[in-house]
């Protein structure tokens, strides 16, 4: 009975590894039957680089668009220097007021 099952898991064994094989050679086999002609292959490498050359010009818009941005953030920041700026002389403006006022209400007292 012992022999009888080693025999079966043998067997069993067999198959399960030589399945694949059989499969993966059948693949090989298939690949090899069919011919590609080169103008085929031409014209596939044609498209991709027609594709690439799309992407590429996408890409180079892409980066274009980025520095008009970069450069009008530039300006937007350069005009926000210039706002603190005059914020700041208004505040100046301010301060000399009140020390006028403030020296004035002494004057009066």
């Amino acid at each position: 009975m012992k022999i009888f099952r080693m025999f079966v898991a043998v067997i069993i064994g067999l198959g399960l590894t030589s399945a694949p094989m059989v499969f993966a050679t059948a693949d090989k086999e298939e690949m090899a039957t069919k011919k590609i002609d080169d103008k085929d292959v031409i014209k596939m490498d044609k498209d991709v680089v027609k594709k690439d050359e799309e992407m590429v010009k996408e890409d180079k818009d892409v980066v274009k668009k980025d520095e008009d941005m970069v450069k009008e953030d530039k300006d937007v920041v350069k005009k926000d220097e210039e706002m603190v700026k005059e914020d700041k002389d208004v505040v100046k403006k301010d301060e000399d007021m009140i020390k006028k006022d403030e020296g004035m209400m002494k004057e009066d007292k």
